[in-house]
């Protein structure tokens, strides 16, 4: 029976080349491992008499309650099912605290033709969201020939059309701020943007400007596909900010399908206190 309080003895090896071969050798077969295991876990969940599982568990794999047990054994029914690897279950619930979510094509497309055209801009991203979202030049923080490396919110945007998935958990604040001074023209030049934020962002005290402009509230879950290559809802579901009063009526054709559509400046004649033309009268 395994016992977790007692440790293999691990010897020490002589050269680098060694270590690094054990080091890639334990990372080939740890994931083949923890497959076997959520399989032979099923196995022996269908074995085990009805109401004896969590007794089987605590005396014969001391480390894993009912609770753990289960999400390794849907962990490997999955891999099974899609036939590729997927991040393990405990990796699995780091998701919800990453970064990098990128936008489902549905609404890409959606945001492509509520701004007229092909985005210039995608002020934070990478190679692979860009992939669909197809913008013109995109900044990126990691080293990549398309940026450079280059951070976003260091650079001036200037865009006709932008789209903009921000980073959800480091700096959405700022990006949002960013995006609401850069239409306002105080720190760039953008004519109209589209951004995706989730709904918990509503409850923030920078999102407040944001107000001023058409929001979408996404009523079903969507779809991000994640830099592992799985997709994940997240728990907060999804809002859509159109940043282009202007474009109020094609947002609203475009993205009811997705949700429902709030402005708290909207009357029967549209935008009723200012539209992208106050500040950029020579906008089309």
């Amino acid at each position: 029976m395994f016992d977790p309080a007692i440790l293999p003895i691990v010897l020490p090896l002589d050269t680098l080349e060694e270590i690094t071969a054990d080091i890639q050798s334990l990372m080939r077969t740890r994931r083949e491992n923890n497959y076997i295991l959520g399989l032979r876990l099923i196995e022996a969940k269908e074995k085990v008499g009805h109401g004896k599982w969590e007794a089987y568990l605590a005396e014969n794999v001391r480390i894993f309650d009912k609770r753990t047990a289960q999400r390794w054994m849907k962990w490997a029914r999955r891999v099974q099912a899609n036939e590729t690897w997927l991040p393990d279950p405990d990796e699995s619930d780091k998701v919800s605290f990453s970064d990098e979510w990128y936008t489902p094509i549905e609404v890409v497309d959606a945001a492509r033709r509520v701004l007229g055209g092909r985005f210039n801009l995608d002020p934070a991203s990478c190679t692979e969201a860009n992939k669909i979202v197809d913008a013109e030049r995109f900044f990126s923080l990691r080293p990549e020939p398309a940026s450079a490396g280059i951070d976003g919110l260091n650079q001036r945007w200037e865009a006709e059309r932008m789209f903009h998935n921000p980073p959800w958990c480091k700096g959405t604040g700022r990006f949002v701020e960013k995006v609401y001074s850069s239409f306002r023209q105080r720190d760039g030049n953008v004519y109209s943007a589209i951004v995706i934020l989730n709904r918990g962002h509503l409850a923030m005290p920078w999102f407040a400007p944001m107000l001023a402009f058409p929001i979408c509230i996404f009523n079903r879950d969507l779809r991000y596909r994640t830099p592992g290559g799985t997709k994940h809802s997240p728990r907060q579901g999804t809002i859509a900010v159109c940043v282009a009063p202007q474009l109020w009526r094609r947002f609203k054709e475009e993205f009811s399908p997705f949700g429902r559509i709030v402005w708290m400046d909207e009357d029967e004649e549209g935008p009723p206190q200012f539209t992208s033309a106050d500040y950029y009268p020579d906008f089309k």
